[in-house]
């Protein structure tokens, strides 16, 4: 069953409330620290990793704020076993704070990607860039799959393995502009 994964912020963008799926997801994604207990009150933003991501969720909140309407986006949510594709929908709520509702569109298991898994060894003085929506990893200038990465990078062992910085492909940051341009006003 795809039970939704579901959070509000209030007007001044602090976590409210969530649902008990939430604290599930949390839990089956080895980040005990994102339990409700534990963020409730909290501000979203640091929760969200990357400049650019900050940017661009405060938009798509506001959006949805200012036209009071749904507005959906998909993006990646994977653990190292599965590749994960959600979609979020982001609806207004009269209190001026909107509530967030992510469902799983595609599940794909897949070979173990330890790169990815939050409880590996890191290396402190190595870091990657990897694409906080589709989870590309850029090498050398260039945007290429996770798996692809993980093999042109060596990354198939043990560890340690490099820290993970979070930011925006090309592609994901003009679908996301894409997304706020076509989300016009209601007539």
């Amino acid at each position: 069953m795809n039970v939704p994964v579901i959070y509000r912020i209030d007007e001044t963008s602090r976590i409210a409330a969530t649902n008990s799926e939430w604290d599930r997801h949390a839990l089956d994604n080895s980040a005990p620290q994102l339990i409700f207990e534990r963020i409730q009150h909290l501000p979203l933003w640091p929760f969200i990793e990357g400049a650019e991501l900050v940017y661009i969720y405060r938009s798509l909140i506001e959006k949805a704020q200012k036209e009071n309407r749904p507005l959906t986006i998909t993006y990646r949510c994977d653990t190292p076993e599965l590749l994960r594709e959600m979609e979020m929908t982001i609806v207004s709520s009269p209190n001026g704070g909107v509530e967030c509702i992510s469902r799983i569109i595609r599940v794909e298991q897949r070979v173990p990607i330890r790169l990815i898994d939050a409880n590996v060894e890191r290396k402190s003085d190595e870091t990657i860039l990897m694409c906080s929506r589709c989870k590309d990893v850029k090498i050398q200038g260039e945007w290429v799959s996770l798996e692809d990465a993980v093999t042109r990078l060596g990354l198939t062992g043990n560890g340690p393995f490099p820290q993970i910085s979070h930011g925006l492909c090309n592609t994901c940051y003009d679908y996301f502009n894409a997304e706020l341009e076509s989300f016009k006003p209601a007539p």
